[in-house]
């Protein structure tokens, strides 16, 4: 807040240059200061300092100035304090995930070293790019939608490719609901991630943490990764209900939330034939 004062000071200083500067006399008898027993003194050092920039009204003028400016930079600080707490002000104590919620206190996870994400704690942020090259941020996605899927998952993870076809049928079933998914592709190269995500067409919002030595990258840090596959059920707030949802598990809390859909009913009437 000093600094932009300062550069606020010699911007406006630059404009009174040009102002005559008044006598030392003149001066004198307008800067005055208050002594310890209340009374109005001459203030010769600041009167010396002072005349060098213009008469006390001048002085006077720059200093409400400085004060408008400080105040409108700290109302703009306080709003963009603001802004940027939203997603960590929500409490996610209240909250009832589909699995058992860890009983270790978060002190002492702290104290031993144990940070894995559970239920009832809050997802990390991230902003990564998809193929188009568009960044997502997770938490944009998660304020228009009720339930989001954060899944993921690599082209060389066999088990996350295979959940593929029925993470497309509830998305299709589900996805006008309130219901979306975020898939975040963790392969070595961007070829590999732009193969295989048009081979299995994948009809969600699908980002990716590119990165030659594996599950080293920010995001993948950020949620504890140490294999895969890993499917994250969260709420609009970004609190965990499952760590490591399945299809079948997720599907089962979609109907109860929204209701049977005829589509996935005939689908499981009707097994495809191997």
């Amino acid at each position: 807040m000093k600094v932009h004062s300062y550069v606020v000071f010699v911007f406006l200083y630059l404009g009174f240059t040009s102002v005559s500067v008044q006598s030392e006399s003149e001066v004198s008898k307008e800067i005055k200061s208050i002594d310890d027993n209340g009374r109005g003194v001459e203030s010769t050092n600041s009167r010396d300092k002072l005349s060098k920039f213009g008469t006390a009204e001048e002085l006077s003028n720059l200093a409400s100035a400085l004060d408008s400016s400080e105040s409108s930079v700290g109302r703009a600080t306080a709003r963009n304090k603001s802004r940027s707490n939203t997603k960590n002000s929500t409490n996610c104590n209240n909250v009832t995930p589909l699995e058992k919620a860890s009983r270790m206190p978060g002190i002492i996870r702290r104290i031993t070293g144990d940070r894995k994400l559970r239920p009832k704690d809050k997802v990390p942020d991230f902003k990564l790019p998809q193929l188009n090259g568009w960044e997502v941020s997770l938490y944009d996605v998660l304020s228009e939608n009720e339930f989001v899927v954060i899944d993921f998952w690599a082209t060389a993870c066999a088990p996350c490719i295979a959940k593929f076809p029925d993470w497309k049928k509830l998305y299709s079933a589900y996805r006008e609901d309130g219901f979306e998914m975020v898939s975040v592709c963790t392969d070595f190269t961007k070829e590999q991630w732009a193969e295989s995500s048009k081979e299995h067409d994948l009809p969600w919002i699908d980002v990716a943490e590119i990165n030659n030595q594996g599950l080293v990258g920010p995001t993948s840090k950020a949620y504890r990764l140490v294999g895969l596959p890993r499917s994250y059920l969260v709420n609009s707030d970004g609190c965990i209900l499952h760590t490591r949802i399945f299809p079948i598990e997720l599907k089962r809390f979609l109907e109860e939330r929204y209701g049977e859909k005829p589509e996935l009913q005939e689908a499981s009437a009707h097994p495809p034939e191997s």
